[in-house]
């Protein structure tokens, strides 16, 4: 195939588009993605490399995922900015946030929630607001950035508030008294464990808040 002229390689790489997109039992997204960039289709590259991105990230693939995710830039960076939707730059910024910081990537997870934070204010969407807000304060924390880890954290829990998320809410909360915890106010974040004990159904978040309740109260020497 390489040694072919690169106008039959598209060629080829956008028949291989088609008839995968007509049979999509015989193929994934990711498939599709790269023959999409290959055939310079870079809206259709931009779509196959979100949704490929998406099926990475349920399964926790963060290296898959940070894949797909840099695939989705490239075709951003081919195409004009009139082409690309605000939601698609927003939900891929966030994506590239979450990947770095699940491998350890920490200053370009900042950036990229920043970037997220910018477009989905752009967009009006409060979850994906949310969202980044979230992101960022993950990020600013694992950096030792705690007072700013903290302000995302809260906006980030108001903005679920006004769309009650109570998962979203717990999730924030959570990362708030992480925040205040490591930087050494036990009792407001023991606060913040109790409001998510009384109100979070979710075993998940129940067993983190009671850790994290835990330990904010042996930090005060409370120890029964």
């Amino acid at each position: 195939l390489q040694d072919l002229p690169p106008a039959r390689r598209r060629a080829l790489h956008a028949a291989a588009v088609d008839a995968l997109t007509f049979d999509r039992a015989a193929t994934t997204a990711g498939a599709l993605s790269w023959h999409c960039e290959a055939a310079e289709r870079y809206r259709d590259s931009l779509r196959w490399s979100l949704d490929a991105w998406r099926g990475a990230r349920e399964h926790e693939q963060w290296s898959e995922a940070m894949k797909f995710l840099d695939r989705a830039r490239r075709a951003m960076e081919c195409m004009s900015g009139r082409e690309i939707p605000e939601r698609d730059h927003a939900e891929m910024m966030l994506g590239l946030a979450e990947a770095a910081w699940h491998l350890g990537q920490l200053r370009p997870s900042r950036d990229c929630a920043e970037a997220a934070l910018a477009h989905a204010r752009n967009t009006g969407e409060t979850f994906l607001e949310a969202g980044a807000l979230l992101q960022h304060a993950k990020t600013a924390a694992a950096l030792g950035h705690y007072r700013a880890s903290e302000r995302s954290a809260e906006a980030a829990a108001d903005l679920y508030l006004t769309l009650r998320d109570r998962s979203g809410v717990a999730r924030a909360r959570l990362q708030l008294a992480a925040a205040r915890t490591a930087m050494g106010n036990y009792r407001s974040a023991a606060r913040v464990m109790r409001r998510i004990l009384e109100r979070s159904g979710d075993t998940a978040t129940t067993d983190a808040a009671n850790g994290q309740l835990g330990w904010a109260l042996a930090l005060q020497g409370r120890f029964t």
